[in-house]
This record gives structure tokens, C-alpha cells and sequence, in this order.
């Protein structure tokens, strides 16, 4: 019978852990029967219990293959490293300090720059913003006003509107009452004759009146010849009609 430890059977569960991280692990021996040379061996499996086999004990840390190239490629770099002495540990620090200070002085400056622009920024947000708000009430005021003139001219309109239709009734009305008057009449001709004028006023300063009568029915009209320098005068042999 042999004791031989061997470590096999592992779940996933049991090296995720370690991942970046060192970790102590402790394992106890379990018996397995092998059927093939019916002999004895200790392993390490699944079921974790002290079978007074002994354990199995190490540290395991779990790392991804970029870590670990990098983890190798600083141990090179240790192994090169020539010692230096205190004075050049000191002029190192030195240097990288002074190295450290104008990119310190850099960010700084970035800095403040930034916030300059950050304030700037808020500032030209502000004035856009209250740009926007006068814009806004510019064009509601002249919106009010557009309506306001708009209201205005309707207004308007509807009065001239309102006179319109009054003096159409009103002339519609009068047509109306010609047409009852003049229903009273016969259609026909009007003669006139035997006209004459009697003691008319001087008008004129220098010269006596120049007389003569006009007849008028609707549109149609007919004048009397003019009879010069009289106050009275009798236009003999002048006869007029007037459709009636």
C-alpha cells in the first residue's frame, strides 16, 4: 500500500477566489480505491474531511496571463537592477521630483484654465439663456401687438361694414318709397311751354342778368336758351318735354 498525496478533482469555486489574491489553502487526504492494481492511494478531493491521512497545505494566488507576463517581466527587471549608493537614490528622488513639479504646475494651471472655461462657459449659458427670455418676450410683445392691430383694422372694417349695410338699407328704403310715390303716377311726357322770367335780381355788377331755366325729371334734363342782359323775359316759341 502506498500513500502517495495527489491533488485532482478541483471546482472552479475553489480557484476564483484567489484571483489577485494570495490565499492559504489547507487539504486533507482521502482514501480512493484503485480498482485496476487494488492499491490504496491518498488524494485530495471534492469531500474535505480529516480522514487522519494527513492534508496537503500551500498558497495559491490566481492571475490572468497579462498580470502574470507583467509580474515576470518586473522580476527580470529587479534581477537586472545595478545597486546604487545613497547619493544616487537621493539625485533619483531628486530628479523625479523635479521631474514631478513643472507636470504638478502643469495640472495646476490645466486647472484653473479649465475652470476658466467652465465659468465662461456658465456665464455664455446665462447670457444665451436671458437672450432667449428677451427674445421670447420681444416677439410676444409684437405677437400681442399684431393681434392688437389685427383686432383694431377688424374692428374697423366691421364698422365701415356696419355704415355700408345702414346706408344700404337706407337707400334700399328710399327706393323703396320712390317706387310707392311714384306708383301713384301714370308713366307719360311732360311739356312745357309759354316760359318766361319776371323781375329777377341784378346779379352781375356791370351788366344785367343773363337768365335761362333748366326743367329736370330724374337723369334727364332741358335747358331754355340764354336771354342777355334781362331781368324779364319771355322765351317765345320754346317748348320742352321730359319723360316722366
Amino acid at each position: 500500500m502506498t500513500n502517495t498525496p495527489s491533488v485532482q478533482n478541483w471546482r472552479k469555486t475553489q480557484v476564483l477566489p484567489s484571483l489577485n489574491k494570495e490565499t492559504q489553502i489547507d487539504l486533507f487526504l482521502q482514501p480512493q480505491e484503485d480498482k485496476k492494481d487494488d492499491q490504496t492511494k491518498s488524494a485530495v478531493t471534492e469531500t474535505n474531511s480529516d480522514k487522519k491521512l494527513g492534508k496537503v497545505s500551500f498558497s495559491m494566488i490566481y492571475l490572468s496571463e497579462q498580470d502574470f507576463e507583467k509580474q515576470r517581466k518586473e522580476k527580470e527587471l529587479i534581477k537586472k537592477r545595478i545597486p546604487k549608493s545613497v547619493v544616487q537614490e537621493k539625485q533619483i528622488e531628486q530628479q523625479k521630483v523635479e521631474k514631478e513639479q513643472p507636470t504638478k504646475t502643469k495640472q495646476e494651471t490645466d486647472k484653473k484654465k479649465k475652470e476658466k472655461e467652465e465659468q465662461k462657459k456658465q456665464q455664455q449659458e446665462e447670457e444665451d439663456k436671458k437672450k432667449k427670455e428677451k427674445e421670447l418676450i420681444k416677439k410676444k410683445s409684437e405677437s400681442d401687438l399684431i393681434k392688437n392691430r389685427e383686432f383694431e383694422e377688424k374692428r374697423k372694417n366691421d364698422e365701415l361694414q356696419r355704415i355700408a349695410d345702414e346706408e344700404k338699407r337706407i337707400a334700399e328704403e328710399k327706393r323703396k318709397q320712390k317706387e310707392a310715390i311714384d306708383s301713384q303716377y301714370i308713366k307719360g311726357v311732360v311739356q312745357f311751354k309759354n316760359i318766361s322770367v319776371r323781375n329777377l335780381k341784378k346779379m352781375d355788377i356791370f351788366s344785367k342778368t343773363d337768365p335761362f331755366v333748366v326743367f329736370k325729371a330724374g337723369e334727364e334734363s332741358q335747358q331754355t336758351t340764354v336771354a342777355k342782359s334781362a331781368l324779364d323775359y319771355d322765351y317765345l316759341n320754346e317748348e320742352y318735354e321730359l319723360i316722366y
